[in-house]
């Protein structure tokens, strides 16, 4: 119940605008920490989730894709995400999470998610997400055609991908394990 008010406002703003970004845009949104986000002081885990699901509607919404998926009787779905937690957020905190296209092929196409409180990266995720049409996987070629996807040569996605994944773990540091065999 907690986010479909938070829901039902992107879905407003977004119809409102109208199918105002290109394919390469990224959908810029602005939320605030409440307490039932919170487990003790800080937002939880699942809630990062969640407000990716409202980044998400909001991207394909604003992309002109709501419409055909809709049209084509398809139910979006999220295969896996790989996140980087990097600082806490603490109740009452103002956050923007960015969203976009990274990445699409045949079957999936790959998001990036950006937790932004001022200047600083509370966490960063990139999800791979599809289409299901009566329970199996959809082509989603035509759904990105339909607001100007255009597809890159195989190196080009390939390394746009590795570029985008790079960029993300950037932070991680590797210690390096002393093994005594």
């Amino acid at each position: 119940m907690r986010m479909y008010i938070r829901l039902l406002h992107i879905i407003l703003v977004a119809l409102s605008r109208k199918s105002d970004l290109p394919y390469d845009g990224e959908s810029v949104l602005h939320f605030t920490v409440m307490p039932w986000d919170c487990v003790v002081q800080f937002m939880g885990n699942d809630r990062y989730h969640a407000f990716m699901d409202l980044g998400r509607v909001d991207l394909l919404m604003r992309l002109g894709a709501w419409e055909p998926i809709i049209r084509g009787r398809l139910q979006p779905f999220v295969a896996n995400v790989h996140i980087r937690h990097r600082h806490r957020l603490a109740m009452l905190r103002r956050f923007t999470l960015r969203t976009r296209l990274i990445h699409a092929d045949n079957r999936f196409y790959l998001m990036e998610h950006i937790f932004q409180s001022g200047e600083q990266i509370i966490a960063t995720a990139i999800s791979r997400n599809g289409l299901t049409r009566n329970g199996k996987i959809a082509p989603t070629d035509g759904i990105l055609h339909s607001f100007g996807y255009k597809r890159k040569t195989r190196g080009d996605e390939t390394m746009g991908a590795l570029r985008s994944v790079e960029k993300l773990l950037r932070g991680i540091r590797i210690k390096p394990h002393n093994h005594k065999w």
